[in-house]
């Protein structure tokens, strides 16, 4: 009976750790993405992005490759050095989430929007704008 119990309580604490190291992928790729923003860290950000990206950031706008966007968003970086990212809303399905948040800068501050779908591993960016805040 001790080792019945014994093998049950090892059981039980095995299927909660394993449970609490399943992450939503989500969150945590939406930390990253928010922590980058904040200190304007062009490598991080683009980590997460997808093969292509329908992007808008200030006056370029199309679709573009990652890397292209991740040239884009460098530009933005060097005129407009990051002081914080506040995120305001984040919401979102199964198979994709929307964050909205505010940057502020030495330039003022900015409307930051994106959107991540999952993928085959780990979810990416599809949609990233940035917009003078009005």
């Amino acid at each position: 009976m001790k080792k019945l119990l014994l093998v049950l309580t090892v059981a039980l604490i095995s299927t909660t750790f394993a449970q609490s190291q399943c992450k939503d992928p989500y969150k945590s790729t939406i930390t990253s993405i928010n922590k980058a923003l904040q200190i304007g860290n062009v490598d991080e950000i683009s980590n997460h992005f997808a093969a292509t990206i329908d992007a808008s950031i200030l006056s370029k706008e199309g679709i573009f490759s990652a890397s292209q966007t991740k040239n884009i968003l460098k530009d933005f970086f060097k005129q407009h050095k990051p002081k914080s990212f506040e995120l305001l809303h984040s919401s979102g399905k199964n198979d994709s989430k929307y964050c909205i948040g505010n940057l502020e800068t030495n330039n003022g501050t900015f409307r930051v929007f994106y959107i991540i779908k999952n993928s085959v591993t780990l979810p990416l960016i599809t949609q990233f704008r940035i917009e003078e805040k009005n």
